[in-house]
């Protein structure tokens, strides 16, 4: 069982130490160091004469007496908790996307199932949307109705005694029936489940659910209150088994599942040190704006618009695996090339050479027939709600002078939020296509000029 810790502290992606002070950073052993360094948590960093190892989470990292919120690197200078919500709800989102693209490799860096630590984690946000979304379990039933609105008149009929009056019917017995609900069998242990990961995870738990949260409120009431009485309630995996073999109702099925991952999760040693989240968060931004994206057009294969690199044997071509640009989006009357790259640029953090040249090849080598309208890296800020622009450009260059015979790469900054806001269907508008629609514009009107 998860011990709830004493302490939360809040880390950073990219904090880098040696071994010895991650030791006392996070109160752990060397077997529990080893673990971390197993699940690529911390990893050893290139260079020095002393070997460090560098931090690569985003999310929550757990350990004996210690609860440590792992914020991207974009915001070494803060601790704002709802970056912390929102990193997981993106990682949440990545992931469920994934399963659909069935893309395994880039799920073996996501580690919210690795361990039932991070299980737990997984099965408290899934029982909270549950919770949010339909409240505690409930079923329908019909009850007895006084009500003249609730008649049912077949059933009066059928057992009233008819009084014939005039050419009117009187009946001695008005029956009526009213649906209701009341709470099912699944309503203790939804409850229970709520409240003990709440309790086993505080204080990270605290980012979805207060203290006095209504949800919590209720589930205290419901647990009171159910064991009060002799109730018919699920409680134990045998029975939630058999409740999954004759529901069927698709949200029930969802409930149940969840809560027969939380009875039958294995619990940890305290001593164990866990992890949720995402030891990749650079495949969770190239998703992010993939989506932030799809407002532009059409997405495009490069191999289709642009020429590949091969091998000429003797009189045999042999074909490569080809250019692989991250996003390519059809545009009006041209083509949008971006790449996105998870850099803090605040700390002059920028792609390197070979990124670079890649991204110049993959506008570089499209056919004459195309235009491109905008070769981009888009980049995370903290910059709030301001609005993405272009601030600055990549460019081969000689002697600080700037090669002609190859195309600029713009850098377009993306403020965390906006791109939150669009990968969780919280924007009423696309602010990240229309930046890019407006450097498309602006990169038309130059080759006109031209």
């Amino acid at each position: 069982m998860i011990r709830p810790p004493s302490v939360a502290t809040t880390l950073w992606e990219g904090d880098t130490l040696p071994e010895l002070e991650w030791h006392d950073r996070l109160g752990i052993t060397d077997t529990q160091f080893r673990s971390l360094a197993s699940d690529r948590v911390l990893r050893l960093s290139t260079g020095g004469q002393i070997p460090k190892y560098r931090l690569d989470l985003v999310g929550l990292l757990f350990t004996r007496d210690h609860a440590f919120t792992v914020l991207p690197k974009i915001f070494r200078n803060a601790a704002n908790l709802s970056v912390a919500r929102d990193s997981i709800a993106c990682v949440r989102i990545y992931l469920s996307r994934l399963k659909r693209r069935l893309r395994h490799a880039e799920a073996s860096e996501i580690l919210s199932a690795h361990n039932s630590g991070a299980k737990s984690v997984d099965i408290l946000l899934a029982l909270i949307d549950w919770t949010l979304d339909r409240g505690f379990h409930a079923e329908d039933f019909e009850a007895r109705s006084d009500e003249s609105f609730d008649i049912d008149w077949i059933a009066t009929m059928d057992q009233g005694i008819p009084l014939h009056v005039g050419r009117s019917v009187i009946y001695s017995e008005i029956i009526g029936r009213r649906a209701s609900y009341q709470l099912g069998p699944l309503a203790r242990l939804q409850a229970q489940a709520l409240l003990t990961l709440h309790q086993q995870l505080q204080p990270s738990s605290l980012l979805w659910l207060a203290e006095h949260d209504s949800i919590l409120e209720q589930a205290a009431q419901i647990t009171s209150e159910i064991a009060a009485v002799d109730d018919a309630s699920i409680s134990d995996l045998d029975a939630l088994a058999d409740f999954l073999g004759i529901c069927n109702r698709d949200h029930d099925r969802e409930l149940a599942s969840i809560l027969f991952d939380w009875l039958s999760d294995g619990r940890r040693s305290p001593d164990q040190p866990t992890a949720f989240g995402t030891t990749a968060f650079q495949f969770v931004w190239e998703d992010m704006c993939e989506v932030a994206t799809t407002g532009l057009g059409d997405p495009l294969s490069h191999k289709d618009i642009a020429s590949q690199p091969g091998y000429l044997v003797g009189e045999s071509h042999v074909e490569t695996a080809g250019q692989r640009p991250d996003i390519i989006r059809r545009l009006d009357d041209g083509i949008c090339i971006l790449d996105a790259k998870w850099y803090d640029i605040s700390r002059q953090e920028w792609p390197g050479a070979p990124d670079v040249v890649k991204q110049v090849m993959y506008q570089a080598s499209v056919v004459e027939s195309q235009q491109v309208l905008c070769n981009a890296f888009l980049v995370p800020v903290d910059e709030g709600d301001a609005e993405p622009r272009v601030i600055g450009m990549a460019h081969m260059a000689v002697g600080g002078e700037a090669d002609v015979r190859f195309p600029p790469v713009d850098v377009m900054a993306i403020p965390w939020k906006t791109a939150v806001a669009a990968y969780c269907g919280l924007a009423k508008g696309n602010r990240i296509a229309d930046a890019i629609r407006g450097a498309a514009g602006d990169a038309k009107t130059l080759t006109c000029v031209v």
